[in-house]
């Protein structure tokens, strides 16, 4: 029978019947053209452990005693293609493709979001709220709408509430839209991405968490390819994917962008052109008739966080444009920079001994004092415009203050570039031993 083992035959043995079955026959792969010949061939002549081999199939059996088997069962019985995979199968050869324009190394290095501050984790202008169109609040977003009112404010997580396990986001944008009706009326939350080659002709995706605080509003985006100021540039360009409902939990929206060619195009000679890139909650027919977003007029509270824009037709998991708080910092600092402490309004009462002023005594009485040149903590877009600040009253009409408060003056700025500008006090007598203070903001926006 099978399993008779191994034999080891001497010479002049008489080879019987019973060793050729047992240590031969029985022991040896047969093959058959199919399972019927081999039933005809063997019909009861058959021994738990014989093996077969069936050209039908390109399979091989083993008997167990009682049916004809495959002699090894595998645990696996199908391959299914996951996040990034496609292909799979449940038989025979199984191939597996790797999305690498979504997925692969470059798409978790610093970079892959073109959105500065996607998170809100900078916030520059110690902005709580604002209703004024055009105006900034966290850094590189500002908030622009037509008609009715609408309110940008900066809201804070509950801690362990924030959209994503595992990354705990700290603030989130809300916009609140009121009293909107006409065509023209519309609401926004924006950011200009500098260069308007950005991505031009690529696929991009546009994603980011939302709610509102009831009902199903629309929410929509839009790129625009704006091509600069100065010369004669050409029209800006507007692309705009279908809007999405969203409801009162937070969940991530998806939009898939083609970006149209810039080839052709002329650009501005200011060097201003970028990606005018849109969050609508709310627009009107004459706006969507523009080419923008068409979520219609809407009434809502909508809460924003997470944003996201990067090449591929796949939103990838969340992460910042640089992938650190400083480097985030330094980012948003390329557009809008300031003396104050980070987390210090611009304009407000500090004293002048602290909060990062700028402070300077003569070493005899002068009418002419320079604080000589300020250096930027990050080179600008462009030359920025500065602002100076009285650090005790916050005016930025007589920007420099003494520590006894006799004395407000004012300052020339001059030699201002990406790098650094100089400061200095004309036309105000200062004396020995007078400490002469001020802060600063520069700004570079698109």
């Amino acid at each position: 029978m099978a399993g008779a083992g191994f034999k080891t035959f001497a010479t002049g043995e008489v080879l019987t019947a019973s060793d050729v079955n047992t240590y031969l026959m029985q022991q040896t792969v047969m093959v058959f053209a199919d399972s019927t010949a081999r039933s005809t061939a063997l019909g009861a002549n058959v021994a738990q452990g014989m093996l077969s081999f069936l050209k039908s199939d390109n399979t091989l059996y083993a008997y167990n005693g009682s049916a004809w088997v495959t002699p090894v069962a595998g645990d696996i019985s199908g391959v299914t293609a996951g996040t990034a995979l496609t292909g799979g199968g449940t038989s025979g050869d199984v191939t597996l493709n790797y999305d690498l324009a979504n997925y692969g190394n470059a798409k978790f290095v610093a970079g892959r979001n073109k959105f500065i501050n996607g998170d809100f984790s900078i916030n520059q202008r110690a902005f709580s709220s604002t209703g004024t169109t055009g105006t900034y609040g966290f850094d590189r977003w500002l908030m622009e709408f037509a008609n009715g009112t609408c309110t940008y404010s900066a809201q804070t997580f509950t801690t362990g509430t924030a959209p994503v396990t595992g990354y705990e986001g700290k603030n989130f944008a809300r916009i609140v839209t009121a009293s909107q009706s006409t065509a023209s009326s519309f609401c926004a939350l924006e950011q200009k991405i500098e260069s308007a080659r950005t991505f031009a002709g690529q696929t991009v995706t546009f994603s980011f968490w939302a709610k509102a605080s009831t009902g199903t509003p629309n929410v929509g985006v839009s790129i625009e390819q704006a091509f600069g100021t100065g010369g004669s540039p050409s029209n800006s360009v507007i692309t705009s994917p279908a809007v999405q409902a969203i409801t009162s939990s937070w969940a991530r929206y998806s939009f898939t962008i083609s970006v149209p060619s810039i080839s052709g195009k002329t650009f501005g000679t200011n060097n201003d052109d970028c990606i005018r890139s849109w969050i609508f909650t709310s627009s009107g027919t004459s706006i969507s008739g523009l080419g923008y977003a068409a979520t219609g007029v809407q009434n809502a509270t909508i809460d924003i966080w997470g944003v996201q824009l990067e090449a591929g037709s796949t939103a990838s998991p969340f992460t910042t444009a640089t992938g650190t708080i400083q480097g985030e910092l330094a980012a948003c600092q390329r557009y809008y920079e300031k003396s104050y402490d980070q987390a210090t309004a611009p304009a407000a009462n500090t004293g002048t001994t602290g909060n990062g002023c700028f402070r300077k005594s003569p070493d005899a009485t002068v009418s002419y004092m320079s604080f000589g040149t300020i250096i930027f903590q990050t080179a600008k877009r462009t030359a920025p415009t500065i602002t100076c600040y009285n650090p005790v009253t916050g005016s930025s009409a007589t920007p420099a203050r003494n520590d006894t408060g006799t004395i407000n003056a004012g300052i020339d700025r001059d030699a201002i570039g990406q790098h650094s500008f100089h400061a200095n006090i004309s036309n105000v007598s200062v004396g020995t031993g007078t400490v002469m203070a001020f802060h600063f903001i520069a700004e570079a926006e698109l």
